[in-house]
């Protein structure tokens, strides 16, 4: 059940939304070419990078590996195989399908396209659950692509792999590049403790440099947390800025983030741990951008009245100050609510920092009055911006958005990424039977089809 409302005027805000909104009125709805129910575009797997975006559709079930493999629309023999799906800005600046990206030899259930990373030329595509052989079952590959953007080839690179292969771990749950570097985290591993006793699920992560001028990666080393916990799962989130690196452990009662910094030599440091107090799921999503981190915590319970919102979500953001990450801010919605999952995902770019919460239930359009559940499950995206004046720091919410058509159970807001003031935004449960850019969003004839949003902010 919900958590119980209360009565709030919000008439500021209500004007507030007549100024914003021509910030973010330029939006794309995409749907793919073979969009199919069950498939769930959207669902973990976004990556924006400029002018080219990768869609994850896990779900989807195809049974032929590839570039631009054939009979795609009519073959669902290999469930839960995955496919990946590239667009890019065409000449008259609009989206446009390029290739649609299977893994080499699909397997039943290997989710590929579960996470995406995009950085210069490179794809990483991971697929947490595929079988590097018959006794490595869910052990988990990222397939490595490269990408010419002037030409808009695309070619198949290579696999990454742990350089020890373990059952059931899912490397490449979350994938991570900027640069060179490539973090990768493999959340179910299990960990020795001192006395040499496995501890189950800990998680582990793994760190790759690319080889200067080459498509080819060489591990360099593998991270595991400080604090060894049952079901931590360590690695559940990554993200690289530049030299430092946050790695997410959303699970047991440790959870929250570990902080690393290269130095000179490419060694990854331990700088700093942040484990608050609480069973929140801290660290279930990661980004960090220059000297801001954020870190989702979608069991957070925010503050509403008197009482809380259990599982409403929260993100906690830090700042790097000094040589040291320090907490500056705990943001969740104007009206917390009962399992929302706000933060389960996060992006930044900047100042600009998106949340999702894809269980937020109103029936609202984009900024406005928010405070009822009439669409319960239909998702938002929270779009907050970081202002500094005279040595006040402020992180005001810029906008809310709301998919095209407010439907429950969509989950807009499920996976989240921005490049500059560039948004997208999965709806895995979305329905719509369309193919294509800015098609119906209408009808609901492709049950869980799943849906993406690229919004554009336009103006300051």
């Amino acid at each position: 059940m919900k958590f119980k409302k209360c009565i709030f005027f919000v008439t500021l805000l209500m004007f507030v939304a007549c100024d914003e909104t021509e910030k973010y009125s330029h939006r794309d709805y995409i749907k793919v070419h073979n969009s199919g129910e069950n498939d769930e575009l959207g669902q973990r797997g976004i990556a924006i990078d400029g002018d080219l975006m990768v869609l994850g559709s896990p779900y989807e079930a195809s049974s032929l590996g590839g570039i631009n493999p054939g009979n795609s629309g009519s073959d669902n023999s290999t469930p839960g195989a995955g496919a990946a799906y590239l667009f890019f800005k065409n000449e008259a600046g609009n989206w446009q399908q390029g290739q649609f990206i299977k893994a080499p030899a699909p397997q039943e259930y290997a989710y590929f396209a579960s996470s995406i990373a995009i950085s210069g030329n490179f794809i990483l595509i991971g697929a947490p659950n595929e079988n590097l052989s018959s006794s490595m079952i869910d052990s988990g590959v990222v397939h490595v692509y490269s990408y010419d953007r002037q030409t808009r080839v695309l070619e198949y690179a290579g696999l990454l792999r742990a350089p020890e292969l373990h059952p059931y771990v899912r490397f490449g749950t979350s994938i991570s590049m900027n640069g060179n570097w490539v973090a990768i985290g493999s959340p179910l591993e299990d960990v020795l403790d001192s006395s040499g006793n496995p501890v189950r699920k800990v998680g582990k992560t793994y760190l790759f440099e690319r080889i200067e001028n080459s498509i080819t990666f060489r591990f360099r080393s593998v991270l595991q947390p400080n604090f060894l916990a049952t079901s931590n799962f360590y690695g559940s989130s990554v993200s690289i800025s530049g030299d430092w690196l946050v790695v997410g452990a959303p699970g047991g009662n440790k959870n929250g983030i570990y902080i690393y910094q290269k130095d000179s030599s490419g060694n990854w440091n331990f700088k700093q741990s942040f484990l608050p107090d609480g069973y929140w799921r801290v660290g279930e999503s990661v980004a960090i951008d220059g000297y801001t981190l954020a870190a989702g915590a979608s069991a957070y319970n925010a503050p509403r009245g008197g009482e809380t919102a259990p599982r409403s979500g929260g993100v906690f953001v830090l700042r790097l100050i000094n040589g040291n990450w320090e907490h500056e801010k705990i943001l969740y919605p104007v009206y917390p609510d009962t399992d929302d999952a706000f933060g389960i995902s996060v992006s930044l770019s900047g100042n600009l920092l998106v949340v999702g919460a894809p269980y937020e239930d109103s029936a609202v359009e984009d900024y406005g009055y928010q405070d009822n559940n009439n669409s319960p499950d239909s998702g938002a995206v929270f779009i907050y911006e970081r202002t500094e004046s005279n040595g006040t720091v402020e992180w005001k919410l810029d906008y809310m958005l709301k998919g095209s058509v407010i439907e429950t159970g969509d989950y807009y807001g499920s996976a989240v990424a921005i490049s500059k003031n560039r948004i997208a935004i999965g709806s895995p449960r979305e329905d719509g039977d369309g193919t294509g850019i800015n098609g119906d969003p209408t009808n609901n004839n492709k049950s869980n089809s799943g849906a993406a949003f690229v919004v554009e902010r336009t103006s300051n």
